[in-house]
């Protein structure tokens, strides 16, 4: 019984899995900033968050954007490696807690009538290691995504620091520039 259960939770998966045809993502990276052409050039005008569902319009290769619709119909462009075609761990991982909520109430419901209805103690052992070892399983899936959810939050933190480091380090540099070739030209044989 449990492996038809099991059975039909795969095929629910795969098949939505396929029904997301079009469907994208926003990956895990708190809110992203949309623009409102496919450049930097362009300005920013919304952010999506984290998990947010979009529908993928077209995709401009040479710059690297995309161009995506948001649940209100508004459309956007944004840089196609923040769009993936699976939810983002955090989805995937509260998914997975519930999947195994679920499967830790039916392992405890399928003790109490195997016990009921079997009378048998090798029976109930035998069920119940099967279910403690998928329990186990699925713990490890979730401590796994755990960490992956730590490491992209650090990573983007250290993206965030480097790319305040780079505009820092610009614009030094153009001060220093138009410092020394810019602004109003003085006569320097007045002293």
């Amino acid at each position: 019984m449990y492996k038809n259960q099991l059975f039909f939770v795969l095929l629910s998966m795969v098949w939505s899995s396929m029904s997301l045809a079009n469907n994208r993502f926003i990956t895990d990276q708190i809110d992203i900033y949309v623009r409102s052409g496919p450049t930097t050039a362009y300005k920013l005008v919304d952010s999506v968050s984290t998990g947010e569902a979009v529908t993928l319009l077209e995709t401009n290769t040479e710059t690297g954007f995309s161009r995506i619709e948001d649940a209100k119909g508004k459309s956007f462009w944004i840089e196609t490696r923040h769009i993936t075609t699976e939810p983002p761990a955090r989805t995937q991982l509260d998914t997975l807690k519930k999947e195994l909520n679920e499967l830790k109430a039916n392992h405890e419901k399928k003790l109490r009538e195997q016990s009921a209805k079997l009378r048998s103690h090798d029976q109930v052992v035998s069920e119940n290691q099967k279910l403690t070892q998928q329990i186990n399983e699925l713990d490890n899936k979730v401590e796994m995504l755990e960490q992956f959810k730590h490491q992209a939050e650090s990573r983007f933190q250290k993206d965030v620091f480097a790319a305040g480091g780079a505009i820092m380090a610009v614009g030094l540099l153009l001060g220093f520039i138009f410092s020394k070739f810019g602004g109003s030209k003085r006569r320097r044989d007045l002293f």
